[in-house]
């Protein structure tokens, strides 16, 4: 039995692409997806959201690990971030 696992990726400032690239590397992805502004009161926030779903449990632990601490286009990544 597979067991996909998303995290929520908080202040994104890049596309799906890139997020495919960074989080790729890890592991097959199961979806990648950022949550663009429709409002302009979002929009004024500045701040996108996404969600990067692993297709198994192990690569997305893997990735939290190897991304903890790493500055990802000038953000810096946390579990509390990725969780």
């Amino acid at each position: 039995m597979l067991l996909t696992c998303n995290y929520f990726v908080q202040t994104v400032q890049m596309t799906e692409i890139q997020l495919c690239e960074i989080f790729g590397k890890y592991g097959p992805l199961a979806s990648v997806k950022v949550m663009w502004p429709r409002s302009d009161e979002e929009k004024a926030r500045g701040r996108n959201c996404g969600f990067v779903a692993y297709m198994n449990r192990k690569d997305g632990e893997r990735a939290l690990n190897a991304l903890q601490g790493v500055s990802v286009n000038s953000y810096f990544c946390d579990r509390r971030s990725l969780d």
